[in-house]
């Protein structure tokens, strides 16, 4: 599921110097492509900086680039555009949504602007001696070493300063989302939210899967936004009688927890999940506690447990009463981006355009190298919004 890449797309990628093509036909345009992002790969696609090279195995020069003119970029690693949950957001797209400051980046964007390559989609898959298999990316209009200063001005955000999230922009970090399920019947509304063993209702079992993997998101957007041992953002999901049309306005209450050893309050009274986020060295509901070291394991890598993502296939459309993941006729508000060559707004990505892709960052078609549009195999269809 791309949950937080979508979420993502209401900040970008929308920058004059990030390329918007692969080569000089296949559109790219908000996400990163051909591009290493920073010290990991991103929700919006790219690569880590450490694992792109020259043809020739060497780091590209910020003075003269490649010898060849071209960059390579290695399969499994990253992607044009990748629709993964489980990839880490980026440090270019804490950046993007506001939530660091520049010199909180550890390193330059290094773009491969194959705008006026010749070759289709801007590239060639190869593979070597071993077996392992490449992006060779034909930088023609250049090999561009862009500094997070440089990216930061140059934004093309509609109402960039209202959108993006504190410090850098002016919304509040802290994110309410409300995801609509929207049932064809109210006897369907009945069975979904119904008690009963797992497997003897598709519309129930789709119901409990998704309040699961929204609280996966929630928890991994958490961590991908925790930068120094402190917490930048979060996210809630429940909703209440107070967030409909026509209902007074919720009143905000606001958390009563108090952070010992300078910890954050997080969450919210109508979220219910009020908590603190700790700095290094401590943990324990209000931090109290000083945090004992582990050692490292000496041997085999250790892979945190995540539900899978796979959802039940389900007709799940609705107008229903509320809970963490249902809501009808509520007040949201939309987003917009501008255009770079023309100053004209248009609505924000959406789950239809995410790119799918099997994660391997092999592109086996024209259409998996760049970014094609995302075919939904699932009839469980969640829309989500942001409360501003």
């Amino acid at each position: 599921m791309p949950y937080k890449h979508e979420l993502l797309h209401r900040f970008g990628v929308f920058n004059k110097l990030v390329p918007k093509m692969l080569g000089q036909t296949q559109s790219i345009r908000s996400h990163w492509g051909l591009v290493a992002v920073g010290n990991a790969r991103g929700q919006l696609g790219g690569w880590p900086r450490s694992v792109v090279t020259c043809t020739n195995g060497q780091k590209p020069d910020k003075t003269t680039g490649c010898p060849d003119g071209k960059l390579r970029f290695p399969s499994g690693k990253g992607s044009p555009g990748s629709s993964n949950d489980l990839n880490p957001v980026s440090e270019f797209e804490l950046l993007m949504a506001g939530l660091i400051n520049p010199d909180q980046v550890s390193g330059d964007l290094i773009v491969c602007d194959t705008q006026t390559s010749d070759i289709p989609l801007g590239g060639e898959v190869i593979e070597d001696e071993n077996g392992q298999k490449y992006i060779v990316g034909d930088c023609k209009s250049g090999i561009k070493f862009v500094t997070p200063e440089e990216l930061e001005a140059n934004w093309q955000l509609y109402d960039s300063e209202n959108v993006r999230l504190k410090p850098r922009g002016k919304s509040d970090p802290n994110l309410r989302v409300v995801n609509l399920v929207v049932y064809k019947s109210d006897a369907d509304v009945v069975e979904a939210l119904s008690d009963g063993a797992k497997g003897e209702s598709a519309l129930r079992d789709a119901k409990q899967w998704l309040d699961t993997y929204l609280n996966t998101v929630r928890k991994s957007w958490a961590n991908d936004t925790t930068v120094d041992g402190k917490q930048l953002s979060s996210l809630t999901f429940p909703v209440a009688e107070c967030d409909r049309n026509g209902k007074p306005n919720c009143t905000v209450i606001q958390c009563a927890v108090v952070c010992a050893n300078g910890g954050q309050n997080i969450g919210s009274v109508a979220g219910g999940n009020c908590g603190c986020a700790c700095p290094n060295g401590f943990e324990g509901a209000t931090c109290e506690s000083t945090k004992q070291t582990v050692a490292e394991p000496t041997s085999g890598a250790t892979t945190a447990s995540v539900p899978a993502l796979t959802a039940p296939t389900t007709t799940t459309i609705a107008n229903t009463q509320v809970t963490n993941t249902q809501v009808a006729n509520t007040q949201v508000a939309n987003t917009q981006a501008v255009d770079e060559t023309a100053q004209t707004t248009a609505q924000p990505a959406t789950a239809g355009d995410a790119p799918v892709e099997n994660d391997s960052g092999v592109p086996l078609t024209q259409t998996s190298l760049g970014c094609p549009r995302y075919t939904p195999t699932l009839t469980l269809v969640t829309i989500a919004y942001l409360f501003l």
